[in-house]
């Protein structure tokens, strides 16, 4: 099932400075990429819609974004400057899944045309070794986005220091840790309500500016939400916790024996209800149970911390559809043709973020460290 494949490190890009300035650094640094990336989404927004409705509708975002987190907008100013593209191009890099209508009840798609087109299927884990946490997850997505991924490295004018992974030049926050050893991972959910509001991936982003679980969950309890995703969140006080979030409400999932696994269905029993992507994911609970049942496997806590963890996303249970996800050959669905583009273990209270580009299963972490 592993297979050779490209050697490769992904680029880290360092950002300082005001909001503004932050954003053109990015753009400026990463202009070919992210006119790659922009090409890359209208292609996806093409299958749904034309890309004047969409950035017209990325548009309508900003006065939510604004209303929590003004300084997202000057970034998105700034990185349109830097990229040399308009300042809805660069919007629409942070909310591509909104503007086209990822909803089904949104009334811009259908679940058999936007749905399957930019979902995203991964699998992400916490738990406690000898003390420490080790958190990280596998991002499956469609295969051209493993040469368009990048580390940043961003130091905001207030507030702490972050190291995150995003999986296309030009976003400005995904999944990583900040300097109060904070650390936020992600998986797509799904469930009926989409609106204008404030954006999964900006969601991602201010959550990973807190400083404890507790605050991002006051932060679910005011941001008026656009989107549902799931947040898997650990702060230095070794608490672990995962957010599923529909567009109203959410649910609070502690750990169970120091330890948490997520794929991309809720598993709160008044979330389930809405539940939506199983549709085009049915995989999702067989990878659910495959990662708990590793997680629950007793462990030598004296061992290396990140043995466990790359058995973990290396896991073929159920292949091709496994956490070390695979093409599946002949591609039935659109689904078939996704892979896990790179697999992402942090060790928060390290201030580390190991990284292998593409299946873990056929190649090697680089660790990256908060500076």
């Amino acid at each position: 099932m592993s297979g050779q494949q490209k050697e490769f490190e992904l680029p880290i890009i360092y950002l300082r400075g005001t909001h503004y300035e932050m954003g053109a650094q990015l753009g400026e640094a990463r202009r070919d990429e992210i006119h790659a990336a922009v090409g890359l989404v209208q292609k996806e927004v093409e299958r749904v819609s034309t890309i004047e409705a969409a950035l017209s509708r990325a548009a309508e975002y900003v006065p939510a974004i604004e209303a929590v987190a003004p300084r997202y907008i000057e970034e998105v100013r700034g990185l349109a400057t830097g990229a040399r593209i308009s300042f809805n191009e660069a919007l629409l890099l942070q909310l591509r899944f909104e503007a086209v209508g990822f909803d089904t009840a949104s009334g811009f798609g259908t679940a058999s045309a936007a749905t399957p087109q930019l979902a995203e299927g991964c699998s992400s884990f916490a738990y406690m070794h000898a003390g420490q946490r080790v958190t990280g997850q596998n991002v499956d997505i469609p295969p051209a986005h493993l040469s368009m991924g990048q580390i940043v490295h961003m130091e905001p004018p207030a507030g702490p220091r972050l190291l995150f992974y995003t999986y296309y030049a030009g976003l400005l926050g995904y999944l990583g840790i900040n300097s109060e050893g904070l650390s936020v991972f992600g998986n797509a959910l799904l469930s009926p309500g989409w609106r204008k509001g404030f954006p999964r991936y900006f969601m991602l982003r201010l959550a990973l500016e807190q400083s404890t679980v507790d605050d991002v969950e006051r932060l679910l309890q005011s941001v008026k939400r656009a989107s549902t995703i799931n947040l898997l969140v650990t702060d230095r006080y070794r608490t672990i916790a995962d957010f599923e979030l529909a567009v109203d409400d959410y649910a609070r999932l502690p750990a169970r024996d120091g330890s948490i696994f997520h794929t991309n269905h809720y598993l709160a029993e008044k979330l389930k209800p809405g539940e939506q992507l199983t549709k085009i994911l049915p995989d999702s609970p067989r990878r659910w149970t495959a990662g708990s049942t590793l997680l629950a496997t007793p462990i030598d806590q004296t061992g290396d911390p990140l043995q466990r963890a790359q058995a973990i996303l290396k896991d073929h249970t159920n292949y091709p559809a496994a956490i070390c996800r695979h093409a599946a050959e002949p591609p039935r669905t659109i689904t078939d043709a996704w892979v896990t583009v790179v697999s992402l273990i942090a060790q928060p209270d390290a201030g580390l973020l190991s990284v292998c580009p593409g299946n873990p299963c056929a190649g090697d972490y680089v660790s990256y460290e908060l500076q």
